[in-house]
C-alpha cells in the first residue's frame, strides 16, 4: 500500500507498507508489476505522480468521462434513444440559456458535470398558475421565470469561476407519485463481461427532494421485490440490466474511460423507456460491499495472473 506521497520518482521508488507475517512492513522498492489507483488526484502534483505510475507499471483504475461527455458520447452511439439531451451553461448567458432551455424541454436539471452524492442540483420546472418552481435538495421558491432565473443564476454563477455546470433535459421517473429511479451496479468479470452485484429501485423518501442518489435520501428496493409487488412491468429489469452493461462498456471505451466497476442510473417513464443518467466510476455499493469487493478482487488476481503467465512461459521455455 503506498499513496502518492510515498512516491520518489526521481529515483523510481515507492515507500509501501507491505503485508507479511501478519503484520505490515515498510519497504522501499520499485513500482510493483499493477498497481491498483483507488481515487483521484488531487492537484497537478498528484496527477504527476499518476502519469509517472502509469507510464512505468501496467495500471487498474475506475475513470470515466464527465456527465457531460457522456451524453455527447451516448447521442452518437447506438445508445442515442436512451440519451437525455444536455448542454454545458454558458456563464455569458446564464438566464437567457436557462429560459431557452426551459422553452425546449419543458423542465431542467442544472448540475456540476463533476458532481457527486447528488450535491448542488438544480431543478427549475412549471407550476401552477404559469409559474415556475426551483427545487435544490428541499427547498422550493415558486415564481416568474425571471425571477427564478435569475436567482438560479446567482446561485452557480460565482462556481463557474473554478467549476463546470451543464443543463440537462428534467425527465420524469415516478411510482405513484414519488420519485422512482433504477440503479445497477456492475463490476467486470475476469473475462471481460460485465456482471450485476444486487440491481435497485431508488425511491424519493424525503418530502420535495427531486434527486434520487442514495447518498441523498432516497429509500432503495432490490428490484426484484419491486416487480413482483409493484405491478409495473418486470420487463423493464432486464432490459435495464443489459442497458447498463452496454452503457458501461461504452464509456470503458472512450479515451478517457477506465472502468472496473460502475453504477448506472436509469430513469424510466410508464411505457418503459429507459434513460440513463450517468455511468459512475468507481461507485459507493455501501449497501452490498462484501459481494462488490469480492468481485472485484476476482478481477485483480485475474490481471496478476494475466501479467504472470508470460513470464511463467518462459520460464518454462
Amino acid at each position: 500500500l503506498f499513496s502518492a506521497a510515498d512516491c520518489d520518482p526521481g529515483a523510481g521508488l515507492v515507500t509501501a507498507r507491505r503485508w507479511r507475517g501478519g503484520g505490515y512492513e515498510t519497504v522501499r522498492v520499485a513500482l510493483p508489476p499493477l498497481v491498483v489507483i483507488i481515487s483521484d488526484a488531487m492537484g497537478a502534483g498528484q496527477a504527476a505522480v499518476g502519469d509517472w505510475i502509469r507510464a512505468g507499471t501496467a495500471v487498474l483504475e475506475d475513470r470515466a468521462p464527465d456527465k457531460l461527455e457522456q451524453v455527447g458520447l451516448l447521442e452518437t452511439s447506438p445508445l442515442a434513444a436512451h440519451a437525455i439531451p444536455a448542454e454545458a451553461a454558458d456563464p455569458a448567458r446564464l438566464e437567457a440559456q436557462f429560459a431557452d432551455c426551459l422553452a425546449r424541454w419543458g423542465a431542467i436539471v442544472v448540475k456540476p458535470v463533476d458532481g457527486m452524492r447528488g450535491g448542488n442540483v438544480h431543478f427549475l420546472c412549471p407550476a401552477a398558475g404559469g409559474t415556475c418552481a426551483l427545487h435544490a435538495g428541499r427547498r422550493a421558491e415558486t415564481g416568474a421565470l425571471p425571477d427564478l432565473t435569475r436567482l438560479l443564476a446567482a446561485r452557480i454563477g460565482g462556481r463557474l469561476r473554478y467549476r463546470r455546470f451543464m443543463i440537462q433535459e428534467y425527465v420524469a421517473s415516478t411510482y405513484r407519485g414519488m420519485l422512482a429511479a433504477l440503479r445497477v451496479d456492475a463490476v467486470r468479470s475476469p473475462t471481460g463481461e460485465w456482471r450485476t452485484i444486487r440491481p435497485v429501485v431508488r425511491i424519493g423518501a424525503i418530502p420535495g427532494s427531486l434527486v434520487s442518489n442514495y447518498a441523498a435520501g432516497t429509500a432503495q428496493i432490490p428490484w426484484d421485490r419491486f416487480f413482483a409487488l409493484s405491478g409495473v412491468d418486470p420487463a423493464i429489469g432486464p432490459a435495464a440490466e443489459r442497458l447498463a452493461w452496454e452503457a458501461s462498456a461504452l464509456v470503458d471505451g472512450h479515451p478517457d474511460g477506465s472502468l472496473i466497476e460502475t453504477g448506472v442510473d436509469i430513469l424510466f417513464s410508464e411505457d418503459g423507456h429507459l434513460r440513463i443518467v450517468e455511468v459512475n466510476a468507481r461507485p459507493e455499493s455501501i449497501t452490498w460491499e462484501q459481494d462488490r469487493a469480492a468481485w472485484a478482487i476476482d478481477y485483480y488476481l485475474s490481471r496478476v495472473r494475466h501479467l504472470a503467465a508470460p513470464a511463467s512461459r518462459s520460464a518454462g521455455g
